[in-house]
């Protein structure tokens, strides 16, 4: 998605009956312009979203690097539990993050016997 593909909807939503959202929206872009305080607040709101955002994207693509890991491993080589260790070399994520990823994702089980080992649960 590109700024022009976003200035045609902000035009194509100028001329529908949201003039009056348009016309609110203008009116808080010229007070924020106007207030230092606000325009502060708005971009530290701004910049919190964006790095949510990104976290968001990196933490699914981690996990979802780890998956396709646990499953590819699990049906070429049997083992069913890969340890943290085998996991951060095969996915180049360092072990403290697979540890993270791992331990907030659903279908991850860490080995009761093992506290460094994970296993893919049946999908």
């Amino acid at each position: 998605m590109t700024f022009a593909y976003f200035f045609e909807i902000f035009n194509d939503l100028r001329g529908l009956e949201h003039a009056f959202y348009m016309d609110l929206i203008a009116e808080w872009i010229r007070y924020a312009s106007e207030n230092s305080l606000i325009s502060a607040l708005l971009a530290a709101c701004v910049i919190f979203i964006v790095r949510k955002a990104v976290v968001h994207y990196q933490d699914v693509r981690d996990t979802n690097l780890i998956c396709e890991y646990l499953a590819e491993s699990a049906s070429m080589t049997g083992y069913v539990f890969r340890s943290t260790h085998a996991i951060s070399a095969c996915t180049r994520i360092s072990e403290s993050r697979v540890v993270e990823l791992c331990i907030k994702h659903p279908k991850i089980k860490r080995n009761e016997k093992e506290k460094q080992s994970w296993q893919l649960l049946a999908q």
